[in-house]
């Protein structure tokens, strides 16, 4: 049996790369992220990164801050740029949806949210006291394409023929009768 550097040279790089990607257990024992069920937490507050609303089609972030009764401050991973899993959280939504990792969106579809507020309340099961509500404008100030695409429908039904018209008046009842051509005097 021949054995080559490949195999090792391979493993070499796998390895790194499952790590930078890696599920999240990987991510909490190497402490770039934390689970938020042994922590002790005083208060929540979520917020939209860097943006007042959404318009359809659009994809913003979500950031939500974790505050320890010590004053520490923990932020949610993704756009907050945090350690804390967004899998830890329960997200619930109105009008606009939240993604696995805390991006929300708004359908391209104006006439769903049309008169609409969006809403998403954001619990953490495993601290049941602990709750946010965000209230997501919603903007269509900006210029954007809406497509109504569909099948085709079909086919009608041929209208009924209209009812006969009325026969006409005989000639002309007129007393005294001229004659054509041109008259001299």
């Amino acid at each position: 049996m021949i054995r080559t550097g490949v195999g090792r040279g391979l493993a070499a790089g796998v390895v790194p790369l499952l790590v930078l990607a890696g599920c999240s257990s990987i991510r909490v024992k190497m402490g770039s992220r934390v689970l938020i069920a042994p922590l002790p937490i005083a208060s929540m507050q979520a917020s939209m990164y860097n943006h007042p609303g959404v318009g359809p089609g659009e994809k913003k972030s979500l950031v939500v801050t974790f505050t320890q009764p010590d004053g520490t401050v923990l932020v949610t991973e993704g756009k907050g740029k945090g350690k804390i899993l967004w899998k830890d959280l329960a997200v619930t939504a109105t009008v606009v949806s939240v993604n696995s990792k805390g991006v929300l969106s708004l359908p391209s579809d104006p006439r769903l949210s049309d008169g609409k507020t969006g809403h998403v309340t954001i619990t953490v099961p495993s601290h049941p006291d602990l709750k946010a509500d965000l209230d997501i404008p919603l903007r269509y100030n900006y210029a954007f394409a809406a497509r109504y695409s569909g099948f085709d429908g079909s086919k009608g039904i041929d209208g009924t023929a209209g009812i006969d018209g009325t026969s006409g008046s005989i000639g002309s009842f007129d007393p005294r009768p001229s004659l054509g051509g041109r008259q001299r005097r």
